[in-house]
C-alpha cells in the first residue's frame, strides 16, 4: 500500500511541474511551482527509496 502512495505522490509532483510548464509556455515557468513540484516528487521518491526496503 505504501508503494502505491509513494507513486501517487511522485506523479502529483510531476503533474505540478507539467501544469506549471503548460500554463506559462512561451515564458519560463514559475520557479515556486517548480520547486513545490520538485519537493513533492522528492518526498515520494524518498518514501519509496528509504521506507520500502
Amino acid at each position: 500500500m505504501l508503494f502505491y502512495l509513494s507513486k501517487v505522490v511522485q506523479a502529483s509532483g510531476l503533474l505540478a511541474i507539467a501544469i506549471g510548464f503548460v500554463t506559462k509556455f512561451p515564458q519560463v515557468m514559475d520557479i515556486k511551482l517548480w520547486g513545490i513540484g520538485l519537493l513533492i516528487f522528492i518526498f515520494g521518491w524518498g518514501l519509496e527509496r528509504y521506507f520500502l526496503q
